[in-house]
């Protein structure tokens, strides 16, 4: 899973007037990242179908390290997570064979790590 930075807005005073911005500048800053987010999304999800089989959805399991180096970007932050602990192993696997000057400058977030999933982060 990548994470993204979240925008979260801030208090609005009584007149429905939002504080803590100062101008407008900082508003169009901010829509222009996200559409910079939602373009970048588009172009990971379209270099990911370049890794599955034509119509479908599913990458194959040999694939899998080329489908990560394919959409993680440097300096991405990167969960593994599966819905077994199987899964993450699987997907921590496949990203320690990943190229390391493909895929540097990665920002692991890991609630608990494995042994299986140290190698990640050497």
């Amino acid at each position: 899973m990548i994470d993204t930075d979240a925008y979260v807005p801030n208090d609005q005073t009584s007149n429905g007037e939002a504080k803590g911005i100062e101008d407008e500048g900082k508003i169009k800053m901010m829509k222009a990242r996200s559409n910079k987010r939602a373009a970048n999304r588009g172009d990971r999800l379209a270099r990911a179908a370049l890794m599955c089989a034509p119509g479908s959805k599913i990458c194959p399991p040999d694939r899998a390290t080329e489908l990560l180096e394919a959409i993680i970007e440097p300096g991405d932050r990167v969960v593994i997570e599966g819905d077994n602990q199987k899964q993450a192993d699987f997907l921590a696997a496949a990203l320690a064979k990943a190229d390391p000057a493909r895929l540097r400058d990665l920002h692991m977030v890991q609630s608990v790590v494995p042994s299986s999933q140290l190698k990640l982060s050497q």
